[in-house]
């Protein structure tokens, strides 16, 4: 299903919940939606669901509009983030559910058919008959699940499903969502506000704040170019540095910060001598250590503060005028705190952004 959403706009009082959003969602196509809390994503997806009316904008599922459709009728399944179980149906019963309702009846053979199939796929089959306190909280998802999947959809709705599941099985289940929607291929929509998930799951994401669209493409275009300093500080939390530009030239500028000059190939737009900017650094992309001679943008600062996190060591490095930068490294700590350390930032790895 290919869904259109046309200048789409809500508002609950003198709030403006989703203002003016615009989106193209191919067949297929596994979409987030992402954003801090209070965004507007939820909203957007109730609407597409059928279960709040837009106050302006059109909603069109395969080019024809859908805005007085119901949401029996929308042919969409939907996984709420509580889930939404039936607490005294059965497994089994709750995800038949969906196959009982009016204008979605199915003979008995045929409904147990497609239940037992949902709940193989799901590897439920041996819980068919507990009720959902009995469940853990990655089995209730999966119980959601197929009762979203069950009845077919054309499109597959998700609303933060992992916010409840504790981290190992967040991360199985960001796996096994990805393989059923892209076996199946099924047009999936999803809410978060977790980065990571967003950009190991999607195909395409879009970046929403205060219920506008920030920014919309692929993961890596998010991360590696961000439109703005919003995008480039929500996406994986970059270091912002102000500066000024001195000088552009084919392919990359100069530009003076409170510690010195940095040198940016990555430039998100047109630029022009003296214009305030951002430079956007990813905290990988600090080398620390850097040899003497390691070429353009060389500085050093104080490590005031290491955090051991596992896999790598996120370390902050205070410069000469005050300001904090964070970086990340696999392995050990670089140094103990109170040790002045030097850095190096490839110039490929520096995005240059108008300032705000």
């Amino acid at each position: 299903m290919n869904i259109t959403l046309a200048n789409l706009t809500k508002r609950f009082g003198t709030v403006t919940a989703v203002d003016g959003v615009s989106l193209e969602i191919g067949n297929g196509e596994c979409f987030f939606l992402l954003g801090p809390s209070g965004c507007g994503k939820t909203t957007l997806l109730r609407m597409i669901a059928g279960f709040c009316a837009p106050d302006d904008g059109r909603i069109l599922f395969n080019g024809q509009p859908v805005n007085d459709l119901p949401p029996h009728r929308r042919n969409t399944g939907m996984v709420f983030q509580n889930y939404a179980l039936w607490p005294h149906l059965t497994v089994f019963d709750n995800v038949a559910f969906g196959l009982t309702v009016p204008g979605r009846s199915y003979p008995a053979p045929e409904r147990r058919e497609r239940v037992e199939r949902m709940l193989a796929t799901m590897h439920m089959q041996d819980l068919a008959q507990r009720k959902p306190n009995r469940l853990s909280g990655g089995q209730q998802q999966r119980v959601a699940l197929a009762r979203a999947l069950v009845i077919d959809p054309a499109c597959l709705l998700l609303d933060e499903p992992l916010s409840n599941l504790d981290a190992k099985l967040r991360l199985e289940m960001r796996v096994e969502i990805r393989r059923l929607v892209k076996s199946m291929g099924i047009t999936t929509i999803y809410v978060t506000h977790d980065q990571k998930e967003a950009l190991s799951m999607a195909d395409r994401c879009a970046v929403l704040r205060q219920g506008r669209v920030e920014q919309i493409g692929s993961p890596r275009d998010l991360y590696e170019r961000p439109a703005n300093r919003f995008v480039a500080d929500f996406i994986g939390g970059a270091n912002l540095v102000p500066g000024k530009v001195r000088v552009v030239t084919a392919g990359f500028a100069t530009v003076v910060t409170a510690f010195g000059e940095w040198t940016a190939r990555n430039l998100r737009d047109a630029f022009l001598p003296d214009m305030a900017v951002a430079l956007a650094i990813r905290p990988e992309a600090l080398r620390l250590r850097a040899p003497p001679g390691a070429g353009l943008n060389c500085f050093a600062g104080r490590l005031t503060e290491t955090i051991y996190l596992g896999e790598a060591t996120e370390s902050w490095i205070r410069m000469p005028d005050g300001f904090i930068l964070k970086a990340l490294e696999s392995g050990p700590a670089a140094a103990a705190p109170g040790v002045e350390i030097p850095f190096h930032v490839n110039p490929d790895d520096v995005v240059m952004l108008a300032a705000e």
